[in-house]
């Protein structure tokens, strides 16, 4: 959810869903990303975002332009998101969180 209330596509973009080989799936529904999933791996796996508090994580993904899932057969394992620092400027920090069987599976596909 953005500042303003709600879940933006400020350029009027489409949703989308798309199908990968191996079981994957890209999903931009911002209702599907596991929150506590993409905080458990910002807090406590990565080097930039140790200790981290959940609100923070909340914030930054209600503050995005666009936020990106990676499902291996339904189970979040990445996650992306789009920011936009002037309406001609984008950048899309990303984070995984990919556990060992999804890593393994994606590899193999």
């Amino acid at each position: 959810m953005t500042r303003w209330g709600g879940w933006a596509r400020p350029w009027g973009a489409e949703p989308i869903r798309r199908a990968l080989p191996g079981g994957f799936e890209l999903d931009d529904d911002p209702a599907r990303v596991d929150v506590d999933a993409v905080h458990a791996f910002i807090s406590q796996c990565s080097y930039w975002g140790g200790g981290r508090r959940r609100d923070v994580t909340v914030s930054a993904i209600g503050g995005s332009a666009r936020v990106v899932g990676l499902y291996h057969h339904g189970e979040q394992v990445g996650f992306a998101r789009a920011i936009s620092i002037g309406p001609r400027s984008r950048t899309s920090p990303t984070c995984t969180c990919c556990p060992p069987t999804a890593a393994a599976a994606w590899a193999s596909s």
